[in-house]
């Protein structure tokens, strides 16, 4: 996020006054994934921060302005997560393991617009990966 006077003008009033992230239950390859969706600059910076428990099938889904390299860090997040960085089309390219409360950046390969952050596993356990698309035509930035 490039800060300039508008952007911080705009992320102390969505501090001051934050709205509920909107739930909405996506898929990735036809598995259900129950999702609060982050759409602003205030969800995405606090994300699944200072939780410490999220149930198999539940998430969170970052939804960028645009594709950009995107870079995530576990600060002040308890729970271990798969996180998953998704172009503009949904496609999958690459799934990185958050350790709890590491600094540790964990990048993009290629330009995002779309991470979805799931329990630790859940990729694997669905038999999901690299390539697979998450369906975010219905997601309404």
């Amino acid at each position: 996020m490039k800060i300039t006077t508008s952007n911080l003008k705009k992320l102390i009033s969505e501090h001051a006054n934050p709205q509920p992230m909107r739930k909405q239950t996506i898929t990735v390859e036809q598995h259900e994934v129950n999702c609060e969706i982050a759409n602003t600059d205030a969800t995405r910076m606090q994300g699944l921060m200072n939780r410490d428990h999220l149930e198999q099938n539940t998430g969170m889904l970052f939804a960028f302005p645009w594709a950009d390299q995107q870079s995530f860090w576990m600060r002040d997040t308890h729970i271990p997560l798969d996180v998953a960085f998704a172009d503009i089309h949904g496609k999958i390219l690459n799934i990185e393991t958050g350790n709890p409360l590491s600094e540790k950046k964990m990048l993009s390969q290629g330009p995002a617009m779309y991470v979805l952050e799931v329990p630790k596993g859940w990729f694997n356990l669905n038999g999901l990966g690299r390539g697979s698309v998450i369906d975010v035509h219905s997601i309404n930035n």
